[in-house]
C-alpha cells in the first residue's frame, strides 16, 4: 500500500475565506464602516483575524487555481 495523501481541492470562488475577505474589502467603501475601522483599528484587526482563524479550522480542502 502507498502512503499517498489525497488532497481535496476547490475553486477560489468556493472558499469561505475568500468571500469574507471580499465582503470586508467591499464594506470598507461605506462611510459607517470606514469610521468604525478608523476609530477601532485594533478591534477590527483582531476580529478579522479571529474570523479567518475559525474559517481555517473548519476548512476541509485547499484552493486550486488549475
Amino acid at each position: 500500500m502507498s502512503d499517498v495523501e489525497v488532497v481535496d481541492t476547490k475553486a477560489p470562488w468556493q472558499s469561505k475565506t475568500n468571500w469574507v475577505a471580499l465582503v470586508v474589502a467591499s464594506s470598507a467603501f461605506f462611510p459607517e464602516v470606514q469610521s468604525f475601522i478608523a476609530a477601532n483599528p485594533e478591534t477590527f484587526a483582531v476580529g478579522l483575524s479571529v474570523v479567518f482563524a475559525i474559517l481555517r479550522q473548519v476548512s476541509q480542502s485547499k484552493i486550486s487555481i488549475s
